[in-house]
């Protein structure tokens, strides 16, 4: 049972991203680098996070009980839109892909990465579970409780990694806009992602299910700003560009115009 629940959540969540990555290479003619691009800029995330962590350390508990815990949100919203930001530069296919479907893969390969990134922290779980009870015994963990608790957490794990790459379809589709719109919308989005892990993460100390239900919420208000931007074509593709020997400049003499 411990494997079959690790199965179904790693296939749910770090295998449906790079499934709908796929589908949009072959059907929407999205390059597979905006993807790959977009998760190699999430890893550099996390080496920017890593010593700002490291800085912040004990500081943070000087800003009271109140603010504290907003320094983490912090820190991931604006390392990790910046450098989404940032990528929309890296090279001929990101700067092409600052259209609707290219912010979609864009935000599968920030999603896609995070969603792997914690598919293998569950694996090592599960492995020392299977394979090495004795060490998580010493350490103080119950391999039996650990293993129940993975098993109980299917739909919990699932829905909320799942959320979470919704999320960042809507944070890639806001940043796209601060490129072709207006770059007011990236302090928007850097705003919305902080308020999502503020949300999320406070809820889920609390206990119970309701970070879940955030992670849903956050995910349906991601999925309306999609549907929102679509059908105003804010980040439709541009036409293509005729051929120079379709123009009149380049047609035999008495021949009529093309047709437009």
């Amino acid at each position: 049972m411990l494997w079959l629940a690790f199965l179904v959540m790693f296939l749910l969540t770090a295998g449906a991203p790079a499934v709908a990555a796929l589908w949009l290479r072959l059907r929407r003619d999205v390059p597979i680098q905006v993807f790959e691009f977009s998760a190699g800029f999430y890893l550099l995330s996390l080496m920017v996070q890593f010593p700002v962590f490291g800085l912040a350390g004990d500081r943070a508990v000087l800003l009271g009980p109140f603010l504290a815990p907003l320094v983490a949100p912090a820190i991931y919203a604006l390392s990790e839109e910046s450098l989404r930001y940032l990528s929309f530069r890296a090279g001929r296919a990101m700067r092409g892909s600052r259209h609707d479907d290219g912010a979609l893969m864009a935000g599968l390969g920030f999603g896609g990465m995070e969603a792997l990134i914690f598919a293998l922290i569950l694996t090592w779980t599960v492995a020392s579970v299977t394979f090495a009870p004795d060490s998580l015994r010493r350490q103080g963990i119950d391999a039996t409780q650990t293993a129940s608790g993975v098993i109980g957490s299917v739909a919990a794990y699932s829905v909320s990694r799942l959320g979470a790459v919704a999320c960042h379809l809507g944070f890639s589709t806001v940043c796209a806009l601060a490129y072709r719109r207006s770059l007011v919308f990236l302090p928007l989005v850097i705003a919305a992602h902080f308020g999502f892990n503020a949300s999320t993460s406070r809820l889920q100390t609390l206990g119970g299910l309701w970070w879940v239900l955030a992670v849903v919420a956050w995910a349906a208000a991601s999925g309306l700003v999609l549907v929102w931007v679509r059908r105003a074509g804010w980040l439709r593709r541009g036409a293509p560009k005729p051929t120079p020997h379709a123009t009149a400049a380049f047609a035999w003499p008495g021949t009529p115009p093309p047709p437009p």
